[in-house]
């Protein structure tokens, strides 16, 4: 509870989240998600002071509206999952719908299904925003920051991400490095073998 309410103390006096999570409001129905690099290097930070500089908001919608509307001076396109990509001016987001928000590319019927398929544990874990109030969940994440070790959480999502992103050359402990260092975390390699299926 203390870990929540830091959050949202930083994230209501935080301009471009709140003009972020108008966008996404004014763009969908029911209940909203925030996830991924924003979520987890603010949670960092706040737990032991770490950098946090992301300018990329990553959301997931419970409902995509058929039409997107957006204020004057933003653009979108498609990100490289085919989602639409929103940028502003000084940061984007990356909008989401639930059923298109698995790893790779797989129906999503819940988000405990995204939670489950992240690539790395310190990604299982969101901040969910509804009329019901808000709550942040995600036993894997919330251990990964407690523990301060980034390690694989889904193998398959994993290798689908090294080898998406040419930066990681199709290696997964570039990945987990790369994060790790971002946290100033630790990084666990010894969970990765051989995928049964791909």
């Amino acid at each position: 509870l203390k870990l929540k309410n830091e959050l949202e103390k930083i994230y209501s006096n935080h301009e471009h989240y709140q003009k972020a999570l108008e966008i996404v409001r004014n763009n969908s129905s029911g209940t909203i998600w925030l996830v991924g690099g924003y979520l987890y290097k603010t949670l960092a930070h706040i737990l032991y002071g770490t950098k946090n500089q992301t300018k990329d908001f990553d959301f997931i919608v419970e409902q995509q509206k058929d039409i997107l509307r957006l204020p004057a001076g933003v653009s979108m396109s498609p990100n490289s999952f085919g989602n639409p990509k929103i940028k502003i001016k000084d940061f984007e987001i990356d909008y989401l719908p639930l059923a298109k928000s698995r790893y790779p590319h797989l129906d999503c019927h819940s988000i405990e299904e995204f939670l489950d398929d992240t690539p790395l544990n310190v990604q299982s874990l969101c901040y969910q925003i509804s009329k019901n109030g808000n709550s942040l969940f995600g036993d894997i994440g919330l251990s990964a920051l407690e523990n301060r070790v980034v390690k694989i959480n889904n193998l398959n999502s994993a290798i689908f991400l090294a080898n998406r992103i040419d930066r990681y050359e199709g290696n997964i402990v570039n990945l987990l490095m790369e994060r790790a260092n971002q946290l100033e975390f630790n990084y666990d390699a010894t969970e990765i073998v051989k995928p049964t299926t791909l």
